[in-house]
């Protein structure tokens, strides 16, 4: 899940497959800001369970760093 904290839009995109090779892109709209993103990871079941704990992969930057 990749959530633009600025103008509070989301994107959750299907990954792969368990077992299954690649990589998953995603293109982000020009109006994404790269220092506002919150990405989270999760699984679910096939039914929509939650089958993972949520990972957070990166927290919106500070104007000051």
């Amino acid at each position: 899940m990749i959530y633009e904290t600025k103008i509070e839009a989301c994107i959750i995109r299907e990954l792969r497959q368990r077992k299954e090779n690649g990589v998953t892109s995603v293109s982000l709209p020009e109006r994404y800001d790269l220092d506002q993103l919150a990405i989270y990871t999760f699984a679910t079941s096939r039914r929509g369970d939650q089958a993972s704990n949520s990972q957070c992969l990166q927290t919106p930057k500070n104007k000051g760093e």
